[in-house]
């Protein structure tokens, strides 16, 4: 992208900035990648701060606990529930899938902000198994045939009205 945004201020010999210059882009191949990492209607919303839709992989901080042993364990676990992991990722999967290659080469290296939600919370969702289970344990204990319900969608009541969707 940084290329791309380059070329058309060298090109122009204009000062723009990267949310400008995505409303104003002709280049094909800025627009496939563009679309590829923002979604069809990028244009429209370039006006919001870039950096807050979309998140650098690459970038995000290992903490100097993680040791490589350790990241390799995880990586086994999450292995064994990649379906788990990869849940609600279907539109992004397919983008992947029939991406050309530089659209593909970013989008393996930056995602939408929503798209990387979800992942994170699938991740943790996988590795906090072996915890919920334990306390599930505890719980059957006390109340037995308990339960563990996933993706499920909860609304408490209020006055006697369904609330806000938790």
């Amino acid at each position: 992208m940084q290329e791309y945004f380059e070329a058309y201020k060298a090109r122009t010999k204009r000062a723009i900035s990267p949310q400008e210059w995505i409303r104003v882009t002709q280049s094909k191949r800025a627009q496939s990648l563009l679309t590829g990492l923002l979604g069809k209607d990028y244009a429209r919303k370039a006006a919001t701060a870039l950096s807050r839709r979309v998140v650098n992989i690459m970038e995000i901080p290992r903490s100097p606990a993680m040791t490589q042993e350790i990241a390799k364990e995880l990586l086994g676990r999450l292995g064994k529930h990649q379906a788990q992991v990869l849940e609600r990722m279907d539109s992004f999967l397919a983008e992947l899938r029939t991406a050309e290659d530089p659209v593909k080469q970013a989008l393996l290296r930056k995602m939408g902000t929503g798209y990387f939600n979800i992942l994170k919370g699938n991740i943790g969702e996988v590795l906090s198994r072996e915890r919920q289970l334990a306390i599930l344990a505890d719980i059957a204990k006390k109340t037995p045939g308990a339960k563990i319900y996933r993706g499920m969608k909860v609304q408490l009541m209020s006055g006697g009205k369904l609330g806000q969707e938790l």
